[in-house]
């Protein structure tokens, strides 16, 4: 699914946002760039939760490790995303 939704992002038209057209071709770039790492990062995270909820529906860890580890989970890929979306430079710092 991963695979999936990085290949639609990765097709959004260039977004327009100078006059320039080179600006905003590389402004798109650095974006999309900034996005396919997202996804990297979270088919590992996803990978590595995998084994975790593996481990913790077989009960070879207890809950209160599962929960930790849901947490942390939910926490990385959400600090990832964030960091895509607020590391691409905008408009305003052209």
């Amino acid at each position: 699914m991963l695979y999936i939704f990085s290949r639609l992002v990765s097709r959004q038209p260039t977004e327009i946002i100078d006059i320039d057209s080179a600006i905003n071709k590389e402004l798109t770039k650095v974006r999309k760039y900034n996005w396919a790492r997202f996804w990297l990062i979270s088919a590992w995270l996803n990978a590595v939760y995998c084994i975790i909820f593996w481990l913790g529906i077989t009960g070879r860890i207890s809950f209160m490790v599962f929960m930790l580890s849901t947490l942390i989970y939910i926490v990385a890929v959400l600090w990832a995303a964030v960091k895509a979306e607020f590391t691409t430079p905008g408009a305003n710092c052209i």
